[in-house]
């Protein structure tokens, strides 16, 4: 009698070739330049909302160490670009992150032009009806930084420090302000780059004066666990995690793109052959279906467990997509609600002037959904050890 993995592998092979017989079952990928702030010649994505629909970052215009003045942006279809301002007497803003629908926007401020003047830098949660609000530090800090928010736009994290001190990780609310976070034991310094959902689940970077820098992932009921889980060994940064917080990606301590679950610990996404040097995952879609990030410095990747990373400027070159004079460096947001995957990034843009925010949208059928499962388990059947 056939075992149930054998079974289920039969029928996952039948439905691959069903729907491979039925031919493409999508449409090919778009892609758009979403420009810059008026005055300025740059933009720079660093986050999607759930629903795909707003992108954030900051545009810009001059060098980057010596008049370096950004300004935070929110971009919608309907919108186009708009610009955040900045914290009363400040010069600079960034944004990091958007709630699930897009209409809490969180980042930083900074009080001087140039990018190794932070005086007077804030962390700052945007809404429509208050504009940037600043989140105060925890005690006896002069800086902050927020990076990550939660779905409902309600729990925000971050970093804070006085400028001298080691950074000190924090969850912020509006009940309680900003809230210092443990690092792991015999940790000196964290800072939390996102945080799930619901806001239960924070990841960000850690490290101890005898060890190196090493990825965490903390709750209210575990604390702070470093990222240390076998196979794979440790991931050095966790940049991102899925909605319910069970999957976290960033660089492992080999220096290439990471995934990490509490099953698998730290596992490579990113090979050697494909990149020599180094590699980062940068985002994770909702339901952990596909990560985004860059290899070879500035080629960004789009992975699944389907196809593995694949180089994502190639995916849409064969869909027709002319870059002009222009090339994607890097992919910093994904979404994906079923159907609709869409990405964000920078890249050179067209005309070979400067860096642009690009979106990326390609709609996908039922049916391919369903291709992808079943090739996916398909390599699960594969790779199956015998015994």
């Amino acid at each position: 009698m056939p075992s149930p993995l054998r079974s289920w592998c039969v029928s996952l092979a039948c439905a691959a070739a069903v729907l491979a017989a039925a031919g493409p079952s999508r449409a090919g990928w778009t892609l758009s330049w979403l420009g810059h702030l008026d005055g300025d010649d740059s933009s720079i994505a660093e986050g999607l909302s759930a629903d795909g629909r707003v992108a954030v970052g900051y545009s810009v215009s001059g060098d980057y160490h010596i008049d370096y003045e950004p300004e935070a942006f929110r971009w919608t279809a309907g919108g186009g670009m708009t610009g955040l301002g900045f914290l009363p007497g400040h010069a600079w803003s960034e944004a990091h992150d958007a709630s699930a629908d897009g209409s809490v926007v969180v980042g930083y401020s900074q009080g001087a032009i140039g990018e190794h003047s932070h005086s007077a830098g804030e962390a700052f949660r945007w809404t429509e009806a208050t504009g940037p609000v600043g989140l105060g530090y925890l005690p006896g800090d002069t800086l902050s930084w927020a990076h990550g928010v939660s779905a409902d736009g309600a729990v925000v994290v971050g970093y804070s420090t006085d400028g001298s001190s080691p950074d000190t990780a924090f969850l912020w609310t509006e009940a309680s302000g900003p809230t210092a976070l443990p690092c792991p034991p015999g940790g000196t310094w964290a800072r939390a780059e996102a945080v799930s959902a619901d806001g239960a689940v924070v990841v960000g970077e850690w490290s101890s004066e005898t060890a190196g820098m090493r990825a965490f992932r903390w709750t209210a009921a575990g604390g702070a666990v470093s990222l240390d889980a076998s196979p794979g060994g440790a991931m050095t940064f966790a940049y991102d995690l899925s909605a319910d917080g069970s999957i976290v990606v960033g660089e492992g301590g080999n220096m290439r793109a990471a995934r990490w679950t509490e099953a698998e610990g730290v596992v490579d996404i990113v090979s050697a052959a494909q990149d020599p040097d180094s590699s980062a995952a940068t985002a994770i879609s909702q339901d952990g279906t596909f990560i985004v990030g860059h290899w070879r410095s500035v080629t960004p990747f789009l992975w699944d467990a389907a196809n593995g990373a694949q180089d994502f400027q190639q995916l849409l070159v064969a869909d027709g997509v002319n870059f002009g004079q222009g090339h994607l460096q890097g992919a910093k947001g994904v979404s994906f609600d079923g159907t609709t995957l869409v990405i964000v990034g920078e890249g050179l843009d067209p005309d070979g002037v400067g860096l642009q925010t690009w979106m990326a949208s390609l709609v996908i059928p039922e049916p391919a959904t369903l291709a992808l499962v079943a090739l996916g388990g398909l390599g699960l059947c594969r790779r199956r050890p015998r015994k």
